[in-house]
């Protein structure tokens, strides 16, 4: 904490970021279902594996087993999330429609 606390203190001098135009930040401040289920699957494939994404993917360069069961499973979440999102965009637009 108080390495990202001198580390925004730091970067919010900046008009902007080195390498863009702006700074991007979400624009929503909702908390909702979908944030609460995606940071509870985040925290628990954390706890479980002891990876979070961007570390599990340097991993595979160990090829260690754990990291690429990881990594697998992550991307088919991802894929199965996508697809839930969908399906929920599409009965949405219907019952719009309707």
């Amino acid at each position: 904490m108080v390495t990202t606390f001198i580390g925004y203190r730091l970067v919010w001098r900046n008009a902007a970021p080195l390498y863009d135009t702006k700074f991007y930040l979400p624009q929503s401040q909702k908390i909702d279902a979908p944030l609460v289920l995606g940071a509870a699957l985040f925290g628990l494939g954390w706890g479980l594996a002891g990876y979070c994404p961007g570390p599990a993917l340097a991993n595979l360069v160990t090829l260690s087993s754990k990291g690429a069961v990881f990594v697998l499973f992550m991307f088919l979440g991802m894929a199965v999330a996508k697809k839930i999102n969908q399906a929920i965009s599409i009965q949405h637009t219907k019952n719009r429609k309707a």
